[in-house]
């Protein structure tokens, strides 16, 4: 649970599935959490940046929504976050997002979306995977959007990650 002042969500495996809010309180928690109080939360964790890791369920949320625009603008916001080498889950899921938002708004961005994806895999993290691939499917309905590329990307990546292995080298 994230606690923005008086404003509190809920986040789940599924952004659409896990908010309660409407698009107007998710512009008000963005607001209130990342302009007043981003500084407390800037630290929470030694190896993680909470203020950016809500800011990019939120664009997920705007993008799950129809919602182009405002994920645009989340995604700008994004961009101010001095984010450290070592925050490895936030670059990544920032190459995502941006690719996946990008990309929507006819700007090819499809290797950035299967290069995170790859990262995410090549760490084990198959359970991520398969929500951002879940995500994306929401999206492509939502926004009512359709590319070749981008289908062609889900297609690869739906019901895979978790038999995908990476290519091991046995040394004799």
């Amino acid at each position: 649970m994230y606690s923005f002042g008086t404003t509190s969500c809920t986040f789940s495996d599924s952004i659409s599935r896990s908010w309660f809010f409407e698009i107007p309180c998710c512009n008000v928690s963005k607001y209130l959490g990342l302009s007043f109080n981003r500084s407390a939360y800037d630290n929470l964790r030694l190896y993680g940046s909470e203020p950016f890791r809500t800011l990019v369920k939120i664009t997920m949320f705007y993008l799950e929504h129809g919602k182009v625009l405002e994920a645009l603008e989340s995604l700008m916001d994004l961009r101010d976050f001095d984010i450290q080498e070592e925050f490895l889950f936030e670059r990544t899921m920032y190459k995502f997002v941006a690719g996946e938002t990008y990309t929507i708004t006819n700007a090819n961005r499809i290797k950035a979306i299967d290069d995170a994806l790859n990262i995410f895999q090549a760490a084990g993290s198959t359970h991520q995977v398969n929500r951002l691939v879940d995500h994306m499917k929401l999206v492509v309905k939502a926004n009512q959007f359709h590319s070749d590329d981008f289908d062609a990307l889900i297609e690869m990546w739906d019901g895979t990650p978790s038999t995908k292995t990476p290519t091991t080298t046995t040394v004799s």
